[in-house]
């Protein structure tokens, strides 16, 4: 199962494509259930496409959920991740994909403990964002990079892969980062 927050942009669609298919589907054996983070659009389609069925929508957009509700989801939690406890079980799901939420204003760096309680033991992240945010973004700077080094050196996930790709959005450079919950 997993969980999904996107931005509309092919390209940042398809990193995040491909990095579930890299790393989600060969440990999903017969393609078991997977839930995302808010259902709107593109990437939606590409979760179906490949085969998984039962999808949650986690946003704090009332607007966005709506459209996740036209699909066929399980459930639309009207939340935002951070701070506080979401009402989903400890490891409710294997996979979490976050497309283009992470930014000002956006997902802050606490929701990170949070997205890895969420996750199962041996369930992936996925973080497609853009390379500037962690420079720019007021919460980010010297914050988000060294959180993620300390969850890892903790033992509660472990990188996986952290790659670029360009024209994430508007000629922006994107950075995809997959990590593996422990």
């Amino acid at each position: 199962m997993s969980m999904l927050t996107e931005e509309n942009s092919s390209g940042l669609v398809a990193e995040a494509q491909e990095a579930i298919n890299k790393y989600l589907m060969p440990g999903l054996g017969a393609r078991n259930s997977i839930e995302h983070y808010s259902a709107t659009s593109d990437m939606y389609e590409v979760l179906l496409a490949l085969g998984f069925r039962q999808m949650d929508a986690l946003d704090p957009s009332e607007g966005m959920l709506s459209k996740a509700r036209e699909r066929n989801l399980q459930q639309a939690f009207n939340e935002a991740i951070g701070d506080t406890r979401l009402p989903i079980d400890d490891g409710a799901y294997d996979a979490l994909v976050v497309c283009g939420g992470m930014g000002e204003n956006q997902i802050p760096c606490s929701a990170i403990q949070e997205m890895i309680r969420v996750v199962k033991p041996g369930g992936y992240i996925v973080n497609v964002t853009r390379v500037e945010h962690l420079d720019k973004c007021s919460d980010y700077v010297g914050r988000l990079q060294p959180l993620m080094r300390r969850l890892e050196d903790e033992g509660k996930w472990k990188s996986v892969s952290s790659s670029t790709f360009p024209n994430f959005l508007r000629g922006k450079e994107g950075l995809v980062l997959v990590h593996q919950v422990l």
